[in-house]
């Protein structure tokens, strides 16, 4: 009898001590979860305030010497191999449009680099997988029952799909970006209502709701605050660039 009992109360606490590391382990995990989360709105978010800080101090640049600010252009356009090949190929006058800056400021890709590096992988990539193709094509034997003239379309095939994979990803990223934001939107004008009915500035307002509205949707946190940037740059003379 006594040996039972000893069996019961050794299981007993067996139990009691699962239970309470199963209970440690969740509040472990409860309390970990919201941090690794974060860690990655609050990145996005610094980023956010280096690209609002850069805007201003360009526009103050601008105002103080149009000559300096255009040799800035010049600098950042053609910094890197990637900014001379665009350069010397001239990619800008052929492959640019509106609706490409355009679809590219959708994805949140601004500014003269990411279109540098865009055109650039429109030029390489092609080359890439035409490379990739006819070696394994030509080089390795794959497909060698089929006709010449299928392999090298095959090859064609290749670099054409490289040379449009690049907008592919962009369209892609932009759509996704439009999705996060329509569906933070509502909430994000509830924000803002609030907090200009509490007394807060527009500028303050905008701030605060791009901190709260970043853990729903970080691209329209990251919209708000450059909105408030450059609501606060002075208006750009007519008839300038």
């Amino acid at each position: 009898m006594d040996e039972i009992l000893k069996t019961v109360g050794l299981s007993t606490q067996l139990v009691l001590a699962a239970l309470v590391a199963i209970g440690v382990f969740t509040s472990l995990l409860a309390v970990a979860l919201p941090a690794i989360g974060g860690s990655k709105l609050k990145t996005r978010m610094k980023a956010v305030a280096l690209e609002r800080d850069q805007i201003r101090a360009r526009e103050r640049a601008r105002l103080a010497s149009e000559k300096e600010r255009s040799r800035g252009l010049r600098q950042t356009d053609n910094r890197g191999f990637a900014g001379a090949v665009v350069e010397q190929l001239n990619l800008r006058k052929a492959l640019v449009d509106d609706k490409t800056v355009a679809t590219l400021r959708a994805a949140g890709y601004r500014g003269q680099r990411p279109l540098t590096m865009f055109l650039f992988a429109r030029v390489a990539l092609p080359l890439v997988f035409l490379a990739a193709a006819a070696f394994y094509i030509f080089g390795l034997g794959l497909l060698a029952d089929w006709p010449m003239a299928a392999r090298i379309l095959i090859v064609l095939i290749a670099a054409y799909f490289g040379f449009y994979i690049p907008v592919i990803l962009v369209k892609n990223t932009a759509s996704k970006r439009r999705m996060s934001i329509a569906r933070a939107w509502p909430d994000a004008l509830d924000l803002l209502l609030i907090c200009v009915e509490s007394g807060n500035s527009i500028e303050a307002a905008f701030r605060r709701v791009a901190e709260e509205i970043g853990i729903q949707s970080i691209p329209l946190a990251e919209e708000l605050i450059l909105l408030t940037a450059e609501a606060l740059l002075p208006a750009r003379p007519q008839g300038r660039l």
